[in-house]
């Protein structure tokens, strides 16, 4: 029972750890797509 929990904790931290990355990566290439159509309206408004 306890080897199960634990595999069970670990698979869970594991899993976690994962969809963190992925979500990081997510919102990075959003800020870059931000950042980018700024810089295009700043150079509009120059």
């Amino acid at each position: 029972m306890l080897d199960m929990l634990k595999d069970f904790f670990l698979f869970l931290s594991g899993g976690l750890r994962v969809t963190l990355l992925v979500a990081v990566l997510i919102i990075l290439l959003l800020i870059r797509k931000a950042r980018k159509k700024n810089k295009e309206k700043s150079g509009f408004l120059d």
